[in-house]
């Protein structure tokens, strides 16, 4: 088994399907504004009719499917997701190890909050077949 290390992961998923697909791989040090960007741009080359880039385009502002994450949990959360069905997910993973055509992924789920503020971790193994 390859160790690969940090990366974000940005999946597409669909409603109703079990299996994941891999859209892209990025280096770890990537900020969240840099990913939300990126993925949205992803999500309007690969699903907006010529009419929507367009719109796009002129004013990103009015996307009908921006990245979105939960706020005031900003800092700890490492989970964005764009679109409606398919949609896109990013996630922040610690580890990712390659096994042939297999790539399992951790990260890591803000679970609650204690009352002195400190976030609550749960990790997540998750393993989705590559081509």
């Amino acid at each position: 088994m390859s160790d690969a290390g940090k990366a974000w992961l940005i999946l597409e998923k669909t409603i109703g399907e079990d299996c994941d697909s891999l859209i892209s791989i990025l280096k770890p040090r990537h900020s969240v504004k840099f990913i939300r960007k990126f993925m949205e741009q992803l999500y309007v080359d690969k699903y907006a009719t010529i009419e929507e880039k367009i719109a796009y385009k002129k004013d990103w502002r009015s996307w009908p499917y921006p990245v979105e994450h939960e706020v005031g949990y900003q800092y700890f959360l490492h989970f964005l997701h764009c679109g409606h069905n398919p949609f896109m997910v990013a996630h922040y993973c610690h580890k990712i190890k390659i096994e042939g055509n297999l790539l399992s992924y951790t990260f890591k789920i803000l679970t609650e909050r204690r009352e002195d503020l400190s976030p609550v971790f749960n990790e997540c193994t998750r393993t989705i077949t590559i081509s």
